[in-house]
Order: structure tokens, then C-alpha cells, then sequence
């Protein structure tokens, strides 16, 4: 559950706040529909490019991917994560790779919160829910 709506639902009484339990529920249920939209492809590498949370961030913390990622490792993918800031060699117990160019390589598919210039030249691996992207 996203970091706001969390503290939204913690301040407010859950029988009145309908609207947030049902936000809550709609997260929940677009994160498991993205997961076995990924897994639906078939790919048997499947890259995570970056775990913060935005641009310019450093928060690994509740990533809009945590989530999606959980539901991937239970299914059994093999899942690469692409961090620079992230110093250690594993996530949870994921392997991290810093170096973008072994990432991509490495990846049949890459699934990406944002999508920004590093990028570009890869759609074809990209799976990304980002409405901004680049062109």
C-alpha cells in the first residue's frame, strides 16, 4: 500500500473511510494484475530497474514494486534488480547489478516504474505503466 494512503487510512477510523479501504483494495488488486501480466510473457529473466521510489530519490523503502516483485518471486521468476544506489550485492535476496549494461544484458525483460533516458533504445524489453515516458 502506498506510503500516503497508509498514513491516510492510520489517521482516519477504517468504518468511515470507505474510500480509502476501497483505494486500498484497487492498489492491491493492480499490483497482482501487473504481476501475471509480467509472468504472462513468458520471459525467464525478468529485470527490475531501480527500486526508488521517484526521480532523484533514495528511498528503497515501500517501492511501487515491493509488492509486484513478492508476487513474482513466489511464482517462481527469476527476478535482477538494477540499483547504482543501492550498495549492497542483494536485495532482500534478490542480486543487485549496478552496472546498467551487464542489467540489460542479463534481461529478457525489464519492468520499470519510470522509464527515463537509459532506456531508450531497449523498448522492446521495457514492461512499464509509465504514462510519462520517454518517447
Amino acid at each position: 500500500m502506498p506510503k500516503d494512503t497508509k498514513q491516510t487510512a492510520a489517521l482516519l477510523d477504517s468504518s468511515r473511510s470507505p474510500l480509502i479501504q476501497s483505494i486500498t483494495e484497487s492498489n492491491v488488486t493492480r499490483k497482482r494484475v501487473i504481476a501475471e501480466d509480467i509472468i504472462s510473457t513468458g520471459a525467464k529473466n525478468i529485470g527490475i530497474y531501480r527500486l526508488v521510489m521517484k526521480a532523484g530519490s533514495d528511498n528503497f523503502r515501500e517501492t511501487a514494486l515491493s509488492e509486484i516483485i513478492e508476487v513474482l518471486v513466489k511464482r517462481g521468476q527469476n527476478i535482477i534488480i538494477y540499483e547504482p544506489l543501492f550498495l549492497e550485492k542483494a536485495y532482500e535476496t534478490l542480486p543487485v547489478v549496478s552496472n546498467f549494461k551487464e542489467f540489460i544484458d542479463m534481461c529478457d525483460l525489464v519492468v520499470a516504474n519510470r522509464v527515463d533516458d537509459l532506456l531508450v533504445g531497449y523498448e522492446d524489453k521495457v514492461y512499464s505503466r509509465d504514462i510519462y515516458s520517454v518517447d
